[in-house]
């Protein structure tokens, strides 16, 4: 089964990131790898960090994400990732540990879109 990438990701986005790819060839590849491993780790900590109540450093670090996502038009990602910030901002572990399921089901939907997408040639 193909994965359509634009049922994950924003096509007027991705569009501008292959114009920045043409002046600086394999940036797209560099983005989306550093985005996919980078942010996995982060979702990875989550649950740590609402038990420890670290919900500031949580808070930074869903907002870095949501910023990171819409950059590379996957904005299904990034609303889900503002629903955490605000959780995380008022201090409810069990609305950020509801929200992390979702946002970590839209993680590997988005992951993947990019992956196909910038291993695509257009």
């Amino acid at each position: 089964m193909t994965l359509d990438p634009t049922l994950a990701l924003d096509p007027a986005t991705l569009a501008s990131l292959r114009q920045l790819d043409a002046y600086k060839p394999g940036i797209i590849a560099k983005l989306v790898d550093s985005f996919i491993t980078n942010q996995s780790r982060f979702i990875d900590e989550v649950p740590v960090l609402a038990a420890a109540g670290d919900f500031e450093v949580l808070r930074i670090r869903v907002h870095a994400l949501k910023g990171a996502a819409a950059s590379l038009g996957a904005l299904h990602l990034a609303a889900m990732a503002h629903s955490m910030e605000h959780a995380a901002a008022g201090d409810q572990p069990a609305q950020v540990l509801t929200v992390l399921t979702a946002l970590r089901a839209q993680f590997e939907l988005a992951s993947a879109a990019l992956a196909a997408w910038a291993a695509s040639p257009e």
